[in-house]
């Protein structure tokens, strides 16, 4: 019995190393290119009232990534504790009051249907981060 097992595992084993092997032969020769390979563009022309909340915590998501930001406090008003709430399980972060909060996060919208958000530092009064979509309303 032991050994139909052995062999099922030896048989199970060169699958696995022929499929692998296999991965590799497709790959084109040479030395991968330099740079962005794929070009990502959003378009932040249109978007609905949730693709646009989805794109500002992405894009301030990508700004904590970038910036090395995390384990923070920010003070998050009912108006943008939407995008707040997205970052729940990607960023350390606790909502706070104005007053003690490391960062202060505002929504900005305008008549323009421009949905946007601010993301400046409590004490020095710096934007650090800025960013918005225009909203389709319909």
């Amino acid at each position: 019995m032991s050994n139909k097992v052995g062999y099922w595992r030896v048989i199970l084993l060169l699958i696995l190393i022929g499929v692998l092997s296999g991965c590799c032969a497709c790959l084109p020769p040479g030395t991968p290119p330099s740079g962005e390979i794929i070009k990502i563009t959003v378009n932040k022309e249109v978007a609905t009232q949730n693709e646009a909340y989805d794109y500002l915590a992405t894009s301030l998501m990508s700004y904590f990534f970038t910036e090395n930001i995390n384990n923070f406090s920010v003070s998050c008003d009912k108006e943008i504790s939407v995008i707040c709430n997205k970052f729940i399980g990607f960023i350390s972060f606790r909502n706070a009051a104005e007053t003690e909060a490391d960062f202060i996060l505002q929504l900005i919208e305008t008549e323009e249907n421009i949905l946007g958000a601010t993301l400046q530092d409590r004490v020095t009064k710096k934007i650090l981060w800025q960013d918005s979509v225009k909203v389709n309303k319909n």
